[in-house]
């Protein structure tokens, strides 16, 4: 077993399966097509994946969608958290806090800035 390789993964990444192998074309698909419609998939594409994959595939393959949705939505929880209790100073990337409203309600002391 060989796995995936870093370029194979920068193509998933930006969305193009030029090099996935054709069999494995609906898995990669479905999630995406899962995110779009927020997890409201049309029965229909639902039962097309459980005909190709049989339902206990399927339902792994939803589980798998479900956990890397919690799983970003504790991280992004999270940061903010942090971002909120350090007044900026942790938390979010630069390219959040440039986009971000400041923190509203909380004066934060002028030693918090300087150590």
């Amino acid at each position: 077993m060989e796995g995936v390789t870093k370029e194979e993964i920068q193509e998933l990444c930006i969305g193009t399966f030029d090099r996935s192998p054709e069999e494995e074309l609906p898995a990669l698909l479905y999630p995406q097509h899962w995110a779009e419609c927020s997890g409201d998939v049309d029965s229909e594409t639902r039962e097309k994946l459980v005909t190709i994959y049989d339902q206990p595939r399927a339902e792994s393959i939803e589980m798998a969608i479900r956990l890397i949705q919690m799983g970003n939505l504790l991280g992004n929880t999270f940061d903010y958290f942090m971002y909120r209790i350090t007044f900026g100073r942790k938390g979010l990337i630069e390219e959040e806090r440039q986009a971000h409203i400041p923190v509203t309600g909380v004066t934060p002391s002028p030693s918090l800035y300087y150590h």
